[in-house]
């Protein structure tokens, strides 16, 4: 494969799947700034569920949606919607005390690096896979 076709190739996965990448990075961003910034009542439990654990289970169901369609470009995304889900998780944790939140923090700062290399190796081997069994329109005339 010379470089143009391996550029070309590389474009139109880009192209099939520029929409579902902006997508998930918007609502990764919204999301994330939204458990980051707003400060809740600790004493109020029920309240503090109420305006957080929605928005993450509703999360959790856009982007198991949304990975079904996004087929390329996934070693960059996979990154996004880990760190995204551990600020919320740690968000989440929160609400019963900020004891639980340092302590879920403390133990994962270990364990996230080692599942976001996880992570990314299965994304480059998806998106080589994706890659090597792509061909363009062009070659099929």
């Amino acid at each position: 494969m010379n470089y143009n076709n391996f550029l070309n190739k590389i474009l139109y996965l880009l192209n099939l799947n520029k929409f579902y990448a902006i997508l998930i990075l918007i609502i990764s961003i919204l999301l994330t700034l939204y458990c980051i910034v707003p400060s809740f009542p600790s004493d109020e439990i029920i309240i503090s569920f109420i305006y957080i654990v929605p928005f993450y289970i509703l999360y959790i169901f856009f982007v198991k949606t949304t990975l079904e369609n996004l087929n390329f470009i996934r070693m960059f995304i996979y990154p996004i919607i880990l760190g995204t889900l551990f600020v919320c998780t740690i968000k989440c944790i929160s609400i019963f005390g900020n004891d639980y939140a340092e302590l879920f923090f403390f133990i994962s700062i270990f364990l996230f690096p080692i599942c976001l290399i996880i992570t990314e190796i299965y994304a480059i081997i998806q998106d080589i896979k994706t890659f090597r069994n792509t061909s363009l329109p062009t070659d099929d005339e």
